[in-house]
C-alpha cells in the first residue's frame, strides 16, 4: 500500500465525514469504505489508479462478506481509471461458470451489498471496463456523473446495476460510453454476475450523450425487472436508446420485463446508415406492459432505423404509445413502428 492509499484509507477507517482536498493521489489498492461514511472529494482532486494496479479503486467492506453496509456516500472529484496501464483478465477462449472474484475484469468503482448508497457529483475517467457497478442494493442514488472515456477498449460500460436492486434513482448522467451507458441487469455473465436477482422500482432520469453506444439496456434472463421508469434521454447513440433484452446470458433462463415506462426521448442516430432502432424489443423477451410516451426524433438525413422495432419472437402483453413523432430534414426512412413480434394489446394515442 503506497502512501496516498494508506493516508486515505486511514481517514476512511475513522468513518463519519471524510474530506480529500485538491491534489493528485495515486491509489494502488482498493480503498475500503465502511458504514456511516460520507467521502467528499474536492473539485480539483484526482484519484488515479496506479499503473498495473489491476483492481477496483474503491469498494465497500461487505462486498465479499455477504452482508450489507449502511449509509455510504461517495461525492466529488475526478476518479481516473488509468486504463491504458491496467491489464484486464484474458479469458483466452474460456467461459467460466459463475463469478471469479480474484480475476480483474475492469470494474472501477464497485459497491455490492449496501442500504442507502449515494454516488454523486463526480467524474469517472478512462475505466478499463465498467465505470460503476452496484448490486445487492436497497435505496440508492447515482446522480450528476460525468463520464470521460478515451474509448481505448472494445467495450466500456457506464452505470451497471445488477440484481437484486430496489428503490433507486439514476439521474443526470453525461458523457459517452463504449457500451451501455446505464444497464439494469437482473442477471449477467461471468465478469459481472457477482449477484443476481429482481430489479424493481427504479427511475432513470436524464441521460446526455454525443456519439453514445446504447442509452439504457434492460436485461432479464432468470429474474424480473419490475416498475422501471426511464425519462428524458437526449443526444445521439450508435445502437439503441433503450433496449429490452435477455442476451441469452443463461440459456433458457426465464425472462420478464414488467411495467416499463419510457417518457421523453429526444435522440437520433449517430450513423444514419445503420438500422438499429431507437427503442428495441429483442427476440425472446417478454414484456407485460410497455408505455412509450413523448418520443420525438428529428433526423437530418435518411436513415434505416425505425423509432420502435419489435423483433420476431418478442412478446408484449400491452403496448401503449402516446405522442410519437419522426421527422426528416432531408430524405425518408422506414415505418416509425416495425412489429415482427407479438403484441397482444396495442393502444396508440
Amino acid at each position: 500500500m503506497n502512501k496516498d492509499t494508506k493516508k486515505i484509507q486511514e481517514l476512511l477507517d475513522k468513518r463519519g465525514d471524510v474530506y480529500i482536498p485538491d491534489g493528485e493521489y495515486i491509489i494502488d489498492q482498493p480503498l475500503i469504505i465502511h458504514n456511516d461514511t460520507h467521502l467528499k472529494v474536492a473539485k480539483n482532486a484526482v484519484l488515479r489508479l496506479a499503473d498495473n494496479a489491476n483492481c477496483e479503486i474503491i469498494m465497500n467492506d461487505e462486498i465479499d462478506a455477504g452482508g450489507y453496509n449502511e449509509n455510504i456516500t461517495v461525492e466529488g472529484g475526478t476518479w481516473d481509471g488509468n486504463n491504458l496501464n491496467q491489464q484486464r483478465y484474458d479469458l483466452k477462449g474460456e467461459w467460466p461458470d459463475g463469478f471469479y472474484r480474484d480475476r480483474y475484469f475492469g470494474v472501477f468503482m464497485r459497491f455490492i451489498g449496501v442500504r442507502n448508497l449515494r454516488v454523486c457529483n463526480l467524474t469517472v475517467k478512462d475505466p478499463n471496463a465498467y465505470c460503476i457497478q452496484i448490486a445487492r442494493v436497497h435505496h440508492f442514488t447515482v446522480e450528476n456523473i460525468y463520464i470521460d472515456e478515451n474509448m481505448a477498449f472494445g467495450w466500456t460500460d457506464g452505470i451497471h446495476i445488477n440484481g437484486p436492486a430496489k428503490d433507486g434513482v439514476i439521474r443526470n448522467i453525461h458523457g459517452a460510453t463504449n457500451d451501455d451507458m446505464v444497464a439494469l441487469n437482473t442477471d449477467d455473465c461471468y465478469e459481472t454476475e457477482i449477484s443476481c436477482g429482481n430489479i424493481e422500482d427504479v427511475l432513470v432520469d436524464g441521460l446526455y450523450a454525443e456519439g453514445g453506444y446504447t442509452g439504457v439496456r434492460l436485461l432479464s434472463c432468470g429474474h424480473t425487472l419490475h416498475n422501471i421508469q426511464i425519462r428524458n434521454i437526449f443526444g445521439d447513440y450508435r445502437y439503441y436508446t433503450v433496449a429490452f433484452t435477455h442476451h441469452n446470458v443463461h440459456p433458457g433462463g426465464y425472462n420478464l420485463l414488467d411495467n416499463i415506462t419510457i417518457d421523453g426521448v429526444f435522440t437520433k442516430k449517430t450513423n444514419p446508415k445503420d438500422d438499429y432502432p431507437i427503442i428495441y424489443f429483442a427476440k425472446g423477451t417478454h414484456t407485460t406492459r410497455a408505455t412509450l410516451r413523448n418520443i420525438h426524433r428529428v433526423e437530418d438525413h435518411s436513415t434505416l432505423a425505425s423509432n420502435v422495432k419489435i423483433e420476431a419472437g418478442a412478446t408484449i402483453d400491452r403496448l401503449v404509445i402516446d405522442d410519437m413523432t419522426l421527422r426528416y430534414n432531408e430524405g425518408s426512412g422506414p415505418d416509425m413502428i416495425v412489429n415482427d413480434g407479438e403484441v397482444k394489446e396495442f393502444k396508440l394515442r
